[in-house]
């Protein structure tokens, strides 16, 4: 087993970084220092920094500190280090800002699978795990963030603010999105808001009268739209039929 996870750590390198490998428990965890530069930060300590503005979002499993053996001075030093699992730097990549980030976020899901994979699950039920626990915490850091500016917001209470969390993005590469929807908003299907409006919605005279006349305007604009393109489809085949007919009274 350690030669097959030696095999896999040499292996293990993103662009130009090649990580030190640090193993628990038979698993890769990788130096903050190391994704620090894999990011394309200058300063190593980064990605710590990183870590420390977020900390809320880790849990053990995805990152700890451990002391680690090093080279100083002619001697060897122990030092403690902050490590993060493979899921945990997808998830410290999905806070960095650098052009780098997307592209290592999808080298550590290929990484994952590859290791999830020796373990007889399927390694697209791996990757749609993996981003659904990703997305889950990137998204939580999102609407603390939104409820945070609520509260100190001046103007509405708190407690009426209405917040839409959204995905934007492919399938492939997802970031959550909340926004602070306006007072008053309401979010419903369209046939739900027919028939709220037609039962229990408490909606103004004014207002419903608004409705109608959208409503009427509309209709009205798709009839004169419908009867445009029947006219036309109508028309099509007569000017062919004339032109034929004309075409042979030419010939004789």
């Amino acid at each position: 087993m350690a030669e097959n996870l030696n095999k896999r750590a040499a292996a293990l390198s993103f662009r130009s970084t090649t990580f030190e490998i640090v193993d628990q428990h038979g698993q890769h965890w990788l130096k903050a220092s190391d994704l620090a530069r894999a990011l394309g930060y200058a300063r190593e300590d980064a990605v710590s920094r990183i870590y420390e503005r977020n900390a809320s979002e880790f849990h053990k499993g995805m990152t700890q500190t451990v002391n680690l053996t090093v080279s100083q001075n002619n001697g060897q030093l122990q030092r403690e280090t902050r490590i993060f699992s493979l899921r945990g730097a997808h998830l410290l990549a999905m806070f960095a800002r650098t052009s780098v980030a997307k592209e290592f976020r999808t080298w550590v899901l290929d990484v994952l699978e590859q290791q999830t994979g020796n373990h007889g699950q399927p390694p697209e039920a791996t990757s749609r795990i993996d981003l659904a626990r990703q997305l889950a915490h990137a998204a939580t850091a999102q609407v603390y963030q939104a409820v945070f500016d609520a509260v100190l917001k001046d103007g509405e209470p708190p407690h009426f603010t209405r917040l839409l969390l959204g995905f934007t993005g492919n399938s492939h590469e997802l970031r959550p999105h909340v926004q602070a929807l306006e007072v008053g908003s309401i979010a419903m299907t369209l046939p739900q808001l027919a028939k709220a409006i037609r039962t229990d919605l408490m909606v103004p005279d004014t207002t419903l009268a608004h409705l109608a006349a959208a409503c009427t305007a509309r209709m009205a604009e798709r009839a004169e739209a419908q009867a445009r393109h029947a006219a036309a489809q109508s028309a099509a085949p007569a000017g062919i039929t004339q032109g034929s007919l004309q075409l042979r009274q030419a010939r004789h």
